[in-house]
């Protein structure tokens, strides 16, 4: 049940925030390749987030197998899974739900971790939050237990709000000497509304300050992801290659605010919906597509830079 960690959280963080940022900048060429049966299924698979050193996958699904009834779409909500690998050469395990512990009969996705690896931040749509989607949280003693989490926390109503919150991802600000997750919020003027916001962490992790929009990332037709450590988004904005696709920014040390982001190219983005993106270190992208190449709805792909 256990993972080696080739880079730590850490070591990850204060190291390749930049150089990920331009590896993935200078891949111009990508070979994309479909995550097997282990991963996906003839149902939908969304939500993944890599961890840094590539051995564990986290996404969400709405497979049969899932807690809670199905809902007046006719599925199950969504449900978080784990697959995990010894080493990047071997191909990913068979996902295991993440269980009761941290699912429940609503929609859980998004799962996003704090930098030494201990904390996981998601979003769920169960009852006794603040409205809609929120931001929760979930602790685990050992990092290399991919399953060994904790019961949640709500993260309270600052950061939290009555529209969705969702698609969390925590990143230090060594500039500003702290730490910040970015997630994205719906305003509830319909789904093309989601923008991505910024919320200082407190003194603790489980605290979160209140948000501010991001204005330099944010377009007029939905941004919902962004994944600061390697500056990619997930958005429908205009000039992309057909739905939603994956762009990119950078961080201006000259101004202190993002660049204008620019779309990935059509090596990895289509006229159909690819969704949120997270790297590895080394720069290998996955993420959800619902293109027909796959195995049911949405299926999670990989993106390997050509060098």
């Amino acid at each position: 049940m256990k993972i080696r960690r080739d880079l730590s959280f850490a070591m990850f963080l204060s190291v390749m925030f930049q150089a990920g940022a331009d590896e993935i900048h200078r891949g111009e060429s990508w070979v994309v390749e479909r995550l097997g049966p282990t991963i996906n299924t003839e149902f939908n698979e969304r939500f993944s987030m890599i961890s840094s050193d590539g051995l564990a996958l986290y996404f969400a699904s709405d497979r049969p197998d899932s807690i809670g009834p199905v809902n007046a779409r006719g599925r199950k909500e969504w449900d978080m899974y784990v697959a995990w690998r010894s080493s990047v050469t071997e191909p990913f395990g068979t996902a295991v739900n993440l269980g009761p512990e941290i699912n429940s009969p609503y929609g859980d996705h998004s799962a996003a971790f704090s930098n030494d690896g201990h904390w996981m931040y998601f979003a769920s749509s169960r009852p006794g939050g603040c409205g809609g989607y929120d931001l929760y949280i979930s602790h685990r003693v050992d990092v290399e237990d991919p399953l060994g989490w904790g019961p949640p926390q709500h993260l309270g109503c600052t950061a939290n709000t009555e529209f969705d919150e969702a698609c969390p991802f925590f990143i230090t600000d060594e500039q500003n000497d702290g730490a910040e997750v970015y997630f994205v919020r719906n305003s509830g003027r319909g789904q093309r509304d989601f923008q991505i916001f910024v919320s200082r962490v407190g003194e603790g992790v489980e605290v979160l300050q209140s948000a501010s929009p991001v204005p330099e990332l944010n377009s007029l037709d939905g941004d919902y992801h962004f994944e600061p450590r390697h500056g990619l988004i997930w958005s429908r904005r205009a000039g992309g290659y057909g739905a939603a696709d994956i762009w990119r920014t950078g961080m201006s040390h000259e101004t202190n605010r993002w660049t204008e982001p620019e779309n990935i190219g059509p090596a990895i983005n289509s006229v159909h919906n690819e969704t949120l993106p997270s790297s590895t270190a080394g720069g290998v992208i996955y993420f959800p597509s619902d293109r027909p190449d796959g195995y049911g709805g949405y299926d999670i792909y990989m993106a390997i830079p050509s060098r």
